[in-house]
């Protein structure tokens, strides 16, 4: 029998389970339905190899701003302003500004505006080159406060 296949036993048909030894057994079962090879089942599972993603800079903006409001860029992973570097450009101009950043709440955080309404790239590279992008829609002023009065019940 291969591993898909399954051990007719007393007219109940048992799964089969690979064993540490390497072979395919039965998984028995008692009259209450527990598995007597629990173990097998339940063993750690193989390293799968290092967790996803590298370590560094992570990035925290808000999705939405209103132009001429100013809004919070928060960094995270960082431990030193050295060779940190931010800037935020405009997709359909590509002109760009690099906002000050500076220490505030136990992270790097940089305040900042921008002037006109439309989509904004953030980047953020750090002295062990690392980049980080993440985009931002600015709207028109007060059409922030309309998106949020629409949610309220």
């Amino acid at each position: 029998m291969v591993d898909s296949e399954v051990a007719l036993t007393r007219g109940n048909a048992l799964p089969r389970v690979p064993v540490a030894t390497g072979t395919v057994e039965p998984l028995g079962m008692t009259q209450q339905g527990t598995c007597h090879r629990r173990g097998e089942i339940l063993r750690d599972d193989e390293h799968l190899g290092p967790p996803q993603g590298a370590p560094g800079c992570g990035l925290a903006i808000p999705d939405l701003v209103e132009a001429g409001t100013p809004w919070t860029i928060t960094l995270s992973g960082v431990d030193s302003l050295a060779g940190l570097h931010c800037e935020i450009t405009d997709i359909e101009s590509q002109s760009s500004q690099s906002p000050k950043v500076g220490w505030g709440d136990g992270h790097i955080k940089a305040e900042t505006t921008v002037s006109t309404p439309g989509l904004y790239r953030v980047t953020v590279r750090t002295m062990d080159a690392h980049t980080i992008t993440q985009l931002v829609l600015a709207s028109e002023p007060g059409t922030r406060q309309e998106v949020d009065l629409k949610q309220l019940p």
